[in-house]
């Protein structure tokens, strides 16, 4: 994947008469779209097949969000990305039933509450591989702070709505959220140590 986007940077840098520093910013931006679309891919043909598209939509549309702005555990290669990330979707996406055959409405929407306040307290989680200024960091706080009191109406809502479905998909997706933040934590802290 590597050497195709290397490829098309060359390319792109040749036909729009660009230095070698902007051919460098093309690859890595190529390689990342190919990685994601490869990724949500998929994502999307284990959820299709399971019948879970519309599942699979409501947990990217919660998950993006909070990780984008909060961060996580981030692997070391792609295929790990790639593997870590479809092993949390499909846990999520088909342990939904069971959760909720199992766990009361009113439990799902409390541990949702406590996991969103957890990720509003911690958040941004840092790596070692993306160094943020102070002025990010207090904007990605500012960004969950609103991502997680819409997060959290949206649980309260569905929960008056008789929408558990909808409210454990969400509760779930916080949950597993949270534990890539703790995770990342854990690995960054780690990596500082090894410096």
């Amino acid at each position: 994947m590597e050497a195709g986007a290397e490829r098309i940077a060359l390319k792109l840098t040749q036909v729009l008469h660009q230095t070698e520093r902007e051919t460098a910013i093309y690859k890595y931006q190529l390689q990342v779209m190919f990685e994601q679309f490869i990724g949500f891919s998929i994502m999307f043909l284990l959820a299709f097949f399971g019948g879970k598209t519309i599942d699979l939509c409501i947990f990217l549309v919660v998950f993006i969000p909070i990780r984008s702005y909060a961060g996580g555990y981030h692997m070391d290669t792609f295929r790990g990305c790639l593997v870590m990330s479809n092993v949390l979707v499909v846990g999520v996406l088909y342990s939904i039933t069971y959760v909720q055959r199992y766990i009361p409405p009113l439990v799902m929407l409390l541990l949702g509450i406590c996991a969103l306040a957890i990720i509003r307290w911690m958040a941004p989680v840092l790596n070692q591989n993306r160094p943020m200024s102070r002025r990010e960091k207090l904007l990605c706080k500012k960004r969950i702070t609103v991502i997680t009191i819409l997060l959290g109406v949206l649980l309260l809502f569905f929960y008056k709505a008789a929408g558990f479905k909808i409210l454990t998909i969400v509760s779930e997706t916080v949950i597993i959220s949270l534990c890539m933040m703790c995770a990342g934590k854990v690995k960054y802290k780690r990596e500082l140590i090894r410096k």
